[in-house]
């Protein structure tokens, strides 16, 4: 009996049915954390690695600028009131302007106008730019209706010499001879640019 009783407890230890141990819920919350990180798209801007950890994922959120950001969008908002988007127009001192958000070299961006029955922003005053800069500063650069490798030969698209200007320094350095303005912020003002360049631009209308 007693070597029946042993070969019965050996087989029993054997048996294909006896419970394996389970897998800790610590190695399967590391496996799902980690299974996440390949199927999330990160920004552009942020290179993160696929196995950083839960804690430093949220250390690096916490310090992103997302506070100034949404101010910023706000502010802006009450600022822009008086545009419609899209497409963003505005009136000002007897003029219609668009400002697009499409992105075109020079040419394009005159022809764009054009159609329109417009053509591209003849700046012709301090107060005409600062209207540009509290509309919608947040958006950088623009093609103006500005051409010219020289302050003494820079006309604007109707062949007309600027009365006002803004030109940055470092201007007429062979950049190219199309210009843009950069609505507030740093290096605001009008900088020449290579006219195959791509940039968004604003559509003026005279009303």
């Amino acid at each position: 009996m007693e070597s029946v009783t042993t070969e019965a407890k050996t087989k029993s230890a054997m048996s294909p049915t006896a419970t394996m141990p389970e897998r800790s819920e610590a190695t399967t919350s590391q496996e799902t954390t980690t299974s996440m990180w390949f199927h999330l798209q990160q920004p552009s801007n942020v290179l993160e690695s696929a196995e950083l950890s839960t804690t430093d994922v949220a250390t690096k959120t916490a310090t992103r600028p997302m506070t100034t950001v949404s101010a910023t969008t706000t502010s802006q908002e009450t600022t822009a009131s008086t545009c419609s988007s899209p497409p963003v127009d505005c009136e000002f001192g007897g003029s219609s302007y668009n400002f697009s958000t499409r992105w075109m070299d020079h040419a394009s961006a005159v022809l764009a106008c054009s159609q329109f029955g417009s053509h591209l922003v003849f700046i012709e005053s301090q107060e005409e730019e600062n209207f540009m800069i509290m509309e919608h500063g947040q958006y950088n650069y623009y093609w103006i209706g500005l051409t010219g490798s020289s302050p003494s030969e820079a006309r604007w698209l109707d062949g007309s010499s600027p009365t006002y200007n803004n030109f940055s320094d470092g201007s007429f350095n062979d950049h190219g001879n199309c210009f843009s303005i950069k609505c507030g912020g740093q290096y605001s003002g009008w900088h020449d640019w290579y006219c195959s360049w791509i940039n968004r631009f604003i559509c003026e209308k005279e009303v």
